[in-house]
């Protein structure tokens, strides 16, 4: 069996099934919710907007995506359908999204007192982590050379990431 295909089948099953690492968490921000009133726990969109933002979503697209006039490609070389790169960049933006709410949504839990700072550790090394994962899955895309199973492993650890 192609081990590329495999790795691919393997994270798209898991992309679907699972959601994405931190979409499983739950938060208890209202939508929209922790963004206002001058706190600094609003800051988080901007942290995520300098490793995955239009630029770099573009870039992923161009780079995966396998163009129609091809008429095949190397052995394990990135070329994704248009639809699973569709699938990639959505749920990268959900993901990236989901974690914004849950990084403001622990920033005023501590500010307010309503968890402890063991707890707040524990949860922002969790969310911390995930962030790492994300410039490394990028900067895996961005490389040249990048193999389909290196792309599937680099995104399989953002996606896994269970904060």
């Amino acid at each position: 069996m192609n081990n590329g295909r495999w790795t691919r089948t393997l994270w798209l099953v898991a992309l679907a099934v699972g959601g994405a690492g931190c979409g499983g968490a739950t938060s208890t921000t209202e939508a929209g919710g922790g963004r206002g009133g001058g706190s600094d726990c609003a800051s988080y969109q901007l942290e995520v907007e300098r490793h995955w933002n239009a630029e770099t979503r573009a870039g992923l697209r161009a780079r995966i995506t396998r163009r129609d006039d091809e008429v095949g490609s190397a052995e394990g070389e990135v070329g994704w359908s248009e639809s699973v790169v569709e699938q990639v960049t959505t749920q990268m933006d959900r993901t990236s999204e989901d974690w914004v709410r849950m990084r403001e949504q622990l920033c005023l839990d501590r500010e307010h007192d309503r968890i402890d700072a063991a707890t707040y550790a524990t949860r922002t090394e969790c969310l911390d982590g995930w962030l790492r994962d994300l410039r490394a899955a990028i900067q895996v895309a961005e490389a040249e050379g990048t193999t389909e199973e290196q792309l599937s492993e680099a995104f399989s650890a953002v996606f896994d990431d269970d904060c």
